[in-house]
């Protein structure tokens, strides 16, 4: 019973990883685990739809309350980025592009509106 169950995780893990869309591969394993006959999954009575989001929220509120302010700035960790393996250090170059692979390539970024460390989306680039 036991390797059946490995064989099953083994065999979705590979049709996830192979697959080109892992988010869509990964949902639909879900959905037909869910739901193996397609019957919609019973609902407790006891569980509103207002109890199930505010336990996220409170949950969300937990997390946050229990993670310490960062006094530190992004700027001091990118400051202590080092190479570990010295000889790396002088094989990286910058290569040259031009103004239109640059156009190119933030035409290219998804539309979203996550701000980088330095406070830009894709929006406010587009």
């Amino acid at each position: 019973k036991k390797e059946i169950r490995i064989a099953k995780l083994a065999a979705k893990s590979n049709v996830v990883n192979c697959s080109n869309n892992k988010t869509k591969a990964a949902w639909g394993i879900i959905r037909k685990t869910a739901k193996p006959n397609g019957a919609p999954l019973p609902v407790p009575p006891n569980l509103t739809a207002d109890m199930f989001n505010q336990f996220f929220i409170d949950y969300v509120h937990t997390i946050r309350s229990n993670i310490p302010p960062s006094l530190i700035d992004h700027n001091f960790y990118l400051n202590k980025c080092t190479f570990k393996n010295r000889e790396n250090l002088g094989k990286f170059k910058l290569k040259e592009f031009s103004v239109e692979e640059v156009y190119a390539t933030i035409n290219g970024l998804r539309d979203s509106f996550c701000l980088d460390i330095y406070g830009l989306n894709a929006a406010i680039m587009k």
